[in-house]
C-alpha cells in the first residue's frame, strides 16, 4: 500500500523498486510516521482521510482526494453540487445567469422540469436511459431559462408522445430559453399520434428560442402515420419559429412529409 515510506526496520526507504509493505505502516504515502500506524500521510502526522487540511472527499460514494485539488473548478466533487435543484434554488440562492444551477446526474437533471425558468450548468455527462423511460415522463415542459452544457455528453433516453403535445427532452424552449454547448448521443423521439402539427424531435419538438453549438448523433427520431395533421420531425427539434446556429449531426429519421436533419418544419 506504500509509496515511499517505510522499510520492515522502520527506516526510510527511498527505493520505490524495494517499498515494503506491513500491517503497521500499510497505508503510508510518503516519509516515516511516528508510530506504526496505518494511514500515515506524510512524516510524523496520521491524519487519515477524514483530515480537512489533507483530504476532500465531498460526495458520498466518490473516492477521496487530495485537498489542494480544491484549487481547482470540480463542481462535481462539492457536496453542493450534490444537493436537489430545489435546495440549490432556495439554501444556495442559485439560479441566474451569474451564478446557475449545477447539474451532475440523471436526478437533478429531471428537476429541471419543475425550475425551467431558471439558468443551468452541466458539469457532467448525464446518462438519460433511466430517467427517459420511453414515456412522456420528466421532459421540460416550457424552457424558458437556459441550459449551457459546457461541452458535456446527454446519452440515451427515449421520449414517447402517444397525445396531441409536442415532443422532445424539452417541449417548447420558449422565446427567452436558450440551450448551448450540448453534445446529444443516442436520444430516441417518438410520435405515435397527433391531431395538430406539433413537432418532434431528440431535444426539443418546437422551438422559439436560441439552440447554439448543439452537436447530435446517433439517434432516432420517429413520427408514425397515426393522426390528421403533418407530423414535423427532425434530427433536433420539430417545428423552429427561432434561432438555431452552430449546431451538427446524424441521426435515423422515420416519418412521412415535414422531415429534415436539423429541423422538421423551420418558420
Amino acid at each position: 500500500g506504500s509509496i515511499a515510506g517505510t522499510s520492515a526496520a522502520g527506516t526510510v526507504n527511498t527505493n520505490f523498486a524495494t517499498i515494503d509493505y506491513t500491517t503497521g505502516r500499510g497505508g503510508d504515502v510518503a516519509g516515516a510516521i511516528s508510530a506504526d500506524t496505518a494511514g500515515g500521510l506524510r512524516n510524523g502526522t496520521d491524519p487519515g482521510f477524514t483530515s480537512a487540511a489533507s483530504w476532500s472527499g465531498f460526495v458520498t460514494g466518490e473516492y477521496p482526494r487530495l485537498a489542494w485539488t480544491a484549487l481547482f473548478d470540480l463542481p462535481c466533487d462539492d457536496a453542493n453540487a450534490a444537493t436537489t435543484v430545489a435546495n440549490q434554488i432556495g439554501s444556495l440562492g442559485r439560479g441566474s445567469l451569474a451564478n446557475p444551477i449545477v447539474i451532475c446526474n440523471p436526478d437533478q437533471f429531471i428537476e429541471i422540469a419543475s425550475n425551467a425558468s431558471y439558468h443551468y450548468v452541466l458539469e457532467d455527462h448525464i446518462n438519460l436511459e433511466t430517467v427517459f423511460p420511453s414515456s412522456t415522463t420528466n421532459r421540460i415542459a416550457v424552457l424558458g431559462g437556459s441550459i449551457n452544457g459546457r461541452d458535456r455528453v446527454i446519452m440515451g433516453g427515449d421520449v414517447n408522445e402517444t397525445g396531441d403535445a409536442a415532443n422532445g427532452i424539452i417541449q417548447l424552449i420558449g422565446p427567452a430559453g436558450v440551450v448551448s454547448n450540448l453534445n446529444m448521443v443516442g436520444v430516441t423521439a417518438t410520435r405515435t399520434s397527433y391531431a395538430s402539427n406539433k413537432g418532434n424531435g431528440t431535444l426539443a419538438g418546437t422551438n422559439a428560442g436560441t439552440i447554439s453549438k448543439v452537436q447530435f448523433n446517433f439517434g432516432k427520431v420517429t413520427s408514425q402515420n397515426g393522426g390528421t395533421a403533418i407530423p414535423s420531425a427532425g434530427g433536433l427539434v420539430g417545428i423552429n419559429t427561432g434561432t438555431i446556429k452552430n449546431v451538427n449531426g446524424s441521426v435515423n429519421i422515420d416519418g412521412t412529409v415535414d422531415l429534415g436533419g436539423i429541423v422538421g418544419h423551420n418558420n
